[in-house]
């Protein structure tokens, strides 16, 4: 059984790191170093999408934006 996934719900670093005003090495790099970061919903090459509501959350909850 698959799971359906909403596109407008998915980011990806690029629009992650334009949320928290940083570049898409910094988001790279919080995927890299935090256990606790969103983990991608869908991975294709080079190109991870990750849930909208899990990235603000743990945006928000760290303090990265309010």
């Amino acid at each position: 059984m698959s799971t359906a996934v909403n596109l407008n719900n998915l980011l990806g670093t690029a629009e992650i790191a334009e949320l928290a005003g940083v570049n898409r090495s910094t988001v790279n790099q919080w995927a890299i170093r935090h256990r606790d970061f969103p983990r991608p919903v869908f991975h294709c090459a080079d190109r991870k999408l990750y849930d909208r509501h899990e990235v603000l959350d743990w945006l928000e909850g760290t303090g990265r934006i309010r």
